[in-house]
């Protein structure tokens, strides 16, 4: 794994986002310098694209790349820091539109709130339908699932036997070649545990037990719109660590 982190400039050895991807590095190209990197995997049905900097450099490699012909569509997806968006014409290239910024947060240390002792960690095989029922309500628009490989965990609140709240960890690489990190993704609260501090507690309960785990951070993304939320994390403990945009690929034309 320490081979690995050489592919990349110094100043981005010890970048948490980067590091979450630590085990693609072995067959990735990276391009770029200490200013902003790109990484590329390739992938099906073509490359993933990650691109890490400020004042547009990433935006820049891939452009230039483009230019050059060394990246094409389709792409399986990218992501890229918002600070600068790509042009109109290399996203048409590369068949791409840009969605909603977002921002990746990440805490080695997490402040306590009421109603953690009433979060439970669930069994995914025999709470699996009672998640997904819990996500089609409260978050319907999350890919988070629940039986993927890799997850650390998932846990709940109950009201009368019915799970109200969810939220589920996946592992992901960190610092030290053994170590590990935690993402916090599918988090919701059904309409009805709403402003009552539930939310708050999962995100709590999950990270400190990941970090008690042997974490070396807990990470997790959020909308840049979403300010109320953004506010909650950094009152909690986390910091922003990149704040990025994604593009989706869109098939072509008739």
């Amino acid at each position: 794994m320490t081979g690995a982190l050489e592919a990349l400039p110094p100043r981005w050895r010890s970048h948490r986002l980067v590091l979450t991807e630590r085990r693609t590095l072995g067959r990735a190209r990276v391009v770029g310098d200490d200013e902003g990197i790109v990484v590329l995997v390739d992938d099906e049905p073509g490359p993933s694209v990650a691109g890490y900097g400020l004042a547009g450099r990433a935006a820049a490699i891939v452009t230039a790349l483009v230019d050059a012909g060394e990246l094409a569509a389709p792409l399986r997806w990218m992501t890229l820091p918002r600070a600068t968006d790509l042009p109109t014409e290399v996203c048409q290239a590369l068949r791409v539109q840009p969605l909603p910024g977002w921002d990746w947060m990440s805490t080695a240390g997490i402040a306590d709130v009421p109603g953690t002792g009433s979060v439970e960690r669930l069994d995914v095989t025999r709470d699996l339908p009672q998640i997904l029922g819990c996500l089609a309500e409260a978050n319907p628009s999350t890919d988070s699932d629940p039986t993927s490989p890799g997850e650390a965990g998932w846990w709940g609140v109950r009201e009368g036997g019915r799970l109200v709240g969810v939220i589920g960890a996946g592992r992901r690489g960190a610092a030290a070649d053994d170590g590990f990190s935690w993402h916090l993704h599918g988090l919701g609260v059904r309409p009805s545990g709403r402003r009552r501090g539930i939310g708050a507690a999962l995100l709590v309960a999950a990270t400190a037990e990941g970090l008690a785990a042997g974490a070396e951070w807990v990470s997790l993304g959020v909308w840049a719109a979403n300010e109320q939320a953004r506010r909650i994390y950094r009152r909690l403990g986390f910091v922003t660590d990149h704040e990025g945009r994604s593009y989706r690929p869109v098939p072509p034309g008739p």
